[in-house]
């Protein structure tokens, strides 16, 4: 039975690969970044991607990011990319057109007192703290501390939310993630999670991440502030995950091949290749599409 099933949904996945991909009404997309345009390693994993994004801009095309990073990392990342467009960070709590910048301030207070209180806790655990771009340091193997160190690594680049990433020292100095480690960290550092109501906690133990938000802030709000502001009816969305779903009322969804089967079952066309390559591929055939 189950290898009947996993032959029918391989055949329902091929008829979908070869079927022609939907367009939306304006030739604008949003590429998700973590999982969709890097691996886990924060690392690119097709050299073509700067030559598709440009290829398809070429064609009237203006492509831009949405993600959970926060906005400055985003910048740099569009510029290595070699993109035209718009950035959604923060998962829409942040717009960035043509550099001007859309956000609410009214959290940054409350997210930067728990922050503080966080790192004292640490402090006193004798963890050692570093504080910066941390997309970066991760994705260039870069190392702190000595062997048998707990690290807190923060993204001192977020401002509506806060990123702790949780590593271990190993024996030849290299940052290792250890989910019990990482589990105990959060524990202590539970009682100063920010006091709101609608509080996100999305640990991620395949990245050893831990991100605070508000559960009201979602790619949807934040893809619906940048569309009014441009005027727009219907974007491309390109991600992994339910998180990179904003709705098929503004969007059309794209899936990278590593996507959740839930985001597959919402897409509108998916990739049968995984992270870059995947972009890759859904680029090349918004390219080739004809409206």
């Amino acid at each position: 039975m189950s290898n009947k099933y996993e032959t029918a949904r391989r055949n329902i996945d091929q008829l979908q690969l070869n079927s022609e991909i939907p367009l939306p009404t304006n030739k604008v997309l949003y590429i998700d970044l973590d999982g969709t345009l890097i691996d886990g390693k924060y690392q690119v994993t097709s050299d073509e991607i700067v030559k598709s994004v440009g290829s398809l801009q070429n064609k009237g095309w203006i492509i831009g990011l949405s993600s959970d990073t926060p906005l400055e990392p985003l910048r740099v990342w569009k510029d290595r990319f070699g993109m035209n467009g718009h950035i959604i960070a923060e998962r829409g709590s942040i717009i960035d057109i043509d550099g001007e910048v859309f956000d609410s301030r009214a959290d940054v207070e409350l997210f930067q007192a728990s922050l503080t209180a966080m790192r004292s806790i640490f402090s006193d655990a004798g963890y050692r703290i570093w504080s910066g771009d941390t997309v970066e340091f991760l994705r260039t193997g870069r190392t702190v501390g000595n062997p048998g160190e707990t690290i807190i690594l923060i993204n001192a680049h977020r401002t509506q939310s806060i990123a702790l990433y949780v590593r271990r020292v190993d024996e030849s100095g290299t940052l290792a993630m250890d989910i019990n480690l990482t589990n105990r960290a959060i524990n202590a550092a539970r009682q100063y999670f920010p006091k709101i109501d609608d509080l996100n906690e999305d640990l991620n133990h395949d990245y050893g991440i831990l991100i605070l938000s508000r559960k009201s802030v979602v790619k949807r709000l934040g893809t619906i502030n940048a569309m009014r502001n441009q005027n727009l009816i219907q974007v491309g969305m390109i991600g992994n995950s339910m998180t990179d779903y904003v709705g098929s009322d503004i969007a059309r969804h794209y899936a990278v091949g590593n996507a959740s089967d839930e985001f597959k079952q919402k897409a509108d066309f998916i990739a049968r290749e995984p992270l870059t390559n995947g972009v890759v591929e859904i680029l090349r055939k918004l390219q080739s599409a004809k409206r």
